[in-house]
């Protein structure tokens, strides 16, 4: 591509936009991710869209979503207002950080996200989602399910974040979890904000997260002490707060209290929130397909261990299972785009774009390739199926739900892990149909994108114990 080629942001198309606002008010703020999507499929791979005066390239292709994914973090960082929003919320940790600070967090993480550790961790998830199932089977109809799903994630994250067991799936009263929600929310509302007005005027909603943040760092901190108490320098770290503690930083110091903190709160709000919903948009899509769903339940029954234990390796034999969980993620994944900016000038299908500008990149624009996906629209999970080595390796361009490159996210394989296990445990005992008054199920960007008015049935079902014979096995698409 020769220079005179290179065009200019201002060359790129967009849509028709108000004078001032730019496309503020062409959608409600919790439908960005539907608006984006629209525009890229009248626009193209790249356009850019304008909130009041700052401009947002937004860019559609997957390959070069792909491409960009993998520059991080030598040529591109998160936006810095995400940066900046978590550190005055005492969030800050290895999701908001950056460059060097980045690389020592990921570090810290990675032991504790090994597949050597999550298969140590198995009983412990496997336990935790059982008393999931026994408190939905207390459940009167019309269960707000995400909500339970939300509290089994608190409490199979804290186990991990912190060797304890909060139990807020039988504890009422723990309103932890109903803290970390509102938090997350908040998270959402305001890096998508185009002026941070709470720094000098606090709404309602702004004086209730500052009190959700008190109290959350108060329990936390908690924690923290404890096992700063209790820890020996000998000890193994079976846990992120134990790496933590007894870690050192560049200068042979033990971590502040703050980047413990940040660091543990930042893996209970992404556990808790990322895989809870995509778990919501799993039972949600199978309750709009009950011949579906008895497959799934067939599958769990013939290959459920007679002795009750699912194992690591007893996990491969429920593939249905888990291409329910795939296409759920390509139907609706929580996370669907990502603001960055480069850190330098950088050319971009064509485009000249400067240093800092926001590039927001559609991370799963190639849901909808009709090529690799035929009829796209529907939940067929039985595609995963059959995928050749070529099509899981084209599917991994188009489709990036947990991100990719060096900053792909690690809780990946513990996700995946929780969602088989928490489908194998609900779906063997009950049926799950919507039952929400006919109210629609939409889809909302709350940082995460989740369902909104999603209340089912769980109808209890003969619980039955196979003979655990070997299923085929179906693997994740490489991210």
């Amino acid at each position: 591509m020769t220079p005179t080629t290179i065009k200019k942001i201002s060359a790129l198309p967009s849509p028709k936009e108000h004078w001032l606002k730019g496309s503020l008010g062409n959608f409600q703020p919790e439908q960005l991710h539907t608006y984006l999507y629209a525009k890229a499929s009248e626009l193209g791979d790249i356009f850019k869209v304008r909130m009041l005066t700052k401009p947002l390239v937004v860019i559609s292709q997957p390959a070069t979503v792909q491409t960009i994914l993998k520059q991080r973090p030598s040529h591109y960082r998160r936006v810095n207002q995400m940066e900046s929003v978590f550190k005055e919320m005492g969030l800050h940790g290895v999701f908001s950080a950056e460059g060097k600070q980045w690389k020592e967090y990921r570090q810290l993480m990675n032991p504790v996200f090994k597949p050597s550790h999550i298969k140590r961790m198995l009983p412990t998830i496997h336990k935790i989602t059982q008393r999931f199932r026994d408190v939905v089977a207390q459940q009167p109809e019309q269960i707000d399910i995400q909500a339970l799903l939300k509290k089994l994630l608190v409490d199979i994250t804290s186990e991990l974040a912190f060797g304890y067991d909060l139990n807020t799936l039988a504890n009422d009263n723990a309103d932890l979890q109903g803290h970390l929600s509102f938090i997350f929310s908040n998270i959402g509302r305001r890096t998508k904000s185009p002026i941070p007005y709470w720094r000098y005027f606090k709404s309602a909603q702004d004086k209730q997260l500052e009190k959700s943040l008190a109290i959350t760092r108060t329990e936390i901190q908690n924690f923290i002490n404890t096992r700063k108490h209790e820890l020996k320098s000998t000890d193994t770290t079976n846990n992120i707060l134990d790496a933590l503690l007894l870690a050192k930083d560049p200068d042979g110091q033990p971590y502040s209290d703050d980047v413990i903190y940040g660091n543990v709160l930042t893996l209970l709000l992404a556990g808790e929130d990322t895989t809870a919903n995509t778990l919501a948009w799993t039972l949600y899509f199978l309750s709009q397909d009950l011949p579906l769903q008895e497959k799934v339940q067939n599958e769990i029954a013939a290959h459920y261990p007679a002795d009750g234990k699912l194992t690591w390796e007893s996990l491969d034999n429920f593939p249905l299972t888990f291409a329910a969980c795939q296409e759920s993620m390509r139907m609706q994944p929580t996370a669907s785009f990502l603001f960055l900016e480069p850190l330098s000038d950088e050319i971009i299908l064509g485009h000249h774009i400067p240093a800092g500008t926001t590039v927001v990149l559609l991370l799963n624009s190639g849901a909808h390739n009709t090529e690799l996906f035929p009829n796209p629209e529907k939940f067929i999970p039985e595609r995963w199926l059959n995928f050749t080595a070529e099509q899981k390796k084209q599917s991994a361009i188009e489709l990036a739900p947990f991100g990719g490159g060096a900053r792909l996210c690690p809780g990946m394989q513990l996700s995946l892990i929780e969602q088989k296990i928490t489908l194998i445990e609900l779906l063997r005992d009950f049926k799950i149909e919507l039952n929400n008054g006919g109210k629609p199920v939409n889809s909302c960007y709350r940082f995460a994108v989740m369902p909104d008015n999603l209340i089912v049935d769980a109808i209890k079902q003969k619980a039955t114990y196979g003979t655990s014979q070997p299923a085929a096995k179906v693997e994740a698409a490489p991210a």
